[in-house]
């Protein structure tokens, strides 16, 4: 296959609660269609050669942030994306350009997500708080997503997706071969998408393009969804933040660097 996936099966840790556990005020319905960054351009942060896309997935985070908060953005560079994706597999670059059938074995999201919340940062951001949105819980997703304008999430997904990429995800035929877990990030919804019958939608952002898949291929393929605060969104004073507990979100990140 022309891209690499990377995703490791999902895994919640217990230090970290449900997003609906932690709203201390209804998000907002959203008003579709919306998106964020739609017209930005997205580096492929070496996941055409690689298994990271959890680090991309964290990278195309971050552009959307910046996006949101109207400030630039300045992608680190492939070097400093491998040399981040190597800290969190435990190799060096070496090591793994000179044998990736070794050492190019993915990740979870968890762990960025571990890595992303500890003091300083990782790659060049910090999050202050995470918390998991249930697959199946389409109305919160859609809420976090236009309250807060991207989710770092993980799909299990099918080979169909490669073909049909840089278009639209809709192939939700039974026996579909899956070809692994991938990490993508999510930036909008519509009202519809295109195909007759037209269908509601997600817009995402993999391989450095955004694209779109069916709500209906997100309830087949979608395994986990997180929401992560970024520290310049508490630093922007984010409006969202008025809807969440951050408080109890940042013991929840003190939880997580302390048992890891």
């Amino acid at each position: 296959m022309p891209y690499k996936l990377g995703k490791k099966p999902a895994r919640f840790p217990k230090e970290l609660a449900k997003l609906r556990d932690r709203l201390v005020a209804p998000l907002p319905p959203p008003v579709l269609p919306f998106g964020y960054g739609l017209m930005d351009t997205y580096p492929m942060a070496e996941n055409d050669t690689y298994g990271d896309c959890t680090i991309a997935g964290k990278v195309h985070c971050d552009e959307v942030v910046a996006t949101v908060l109207q400030q630039p953005y300045t992608y680190p560079g492939d070097a400093a994306v491998l040399a981040g994706y190597c800290q969190l597999l435990g190799c060096t670059v070496q090591q793994l350009e000179s044998d990736p059938q070794q050492y190019d074995t993915g990740l979870d999201l968890a762990t960025v997500i571990q890595a992303w919340s500890a003091p300083g940062g990782f790659l060049g951001s910090q999050i202050v708080g995470a918390a998991s949105i249930d697959k199946s819980d389409y109305e919160l997703l859609q809420q976090a997503l236009y309250s807060f304008g991207f989710l770092y999430v993980g799909v299990q997904l099918p080979t169909t997706a490669q073909t049909q990429f840089p278009g639209l995800w809709h192939n939700v035929s039974t026996g579909q071969p899956i070809e692994g877990g991938h990490c993508i990030v999510l930036n909008g919804a519509q009202t519809t998408v295109g195909l007759a019958p037209t269908h509601e939608g997600l817009n995402l952002i993999t391989w450095g393009a955004d694209i779109e898949c069916t709500e209906a291929w997100w309830g087949n393929f979608g395994e986990e969804a997180w929401c992560v605060i970024p520290a310049a969104y508490e630093a922007a004073k984010h409006d969202a933040l008025t809807s969440i507990d951050l408080t109890a979100m940042k013991a929840d990140i003190a939880a997580l660097q302390a048992a890891n």
